[in-house]
């Protein structure tokens, strides 16, 4: 079964289960950032927040399959701004 699980920066176990996930998925990392996946990645995405915005309007859920990280979204409040 597909569950959507919120990861949190303070989890250590959040952070290492997003990591593994990039780090296994590197073609995702070129198409995105156009290089490897890197060690900060994980960081990366729990700390990037468009101008303007704060951690209290921003969402990192992974997506969990058996218990399985098998990918995530990272959605942050009225973004895209025209």
């Amino acid at each position: 079964m597909l569950t959507l699980h919120p990861l949190l920066a303070n989890q250590t176990g959040d952070v290492a289960a997003l990591q593994r996930l990039l780090d296994d998925a590197p073609a995702y990392c070129y198409m995105v950032k156009g290089c490897a996946p890197l060690h900060t990645d994980a960081e990366d995405v729990f700390n990037g927040l468009p101008t303007g915005l704060s951690a209290a309007d921003k969402l990192v859920a992974g997506f969990l399959f058996n218990d399985q990280m098998v990918g995530f979204v990272d959605v942050c409040k009225g973004c895209p701004q025209e």
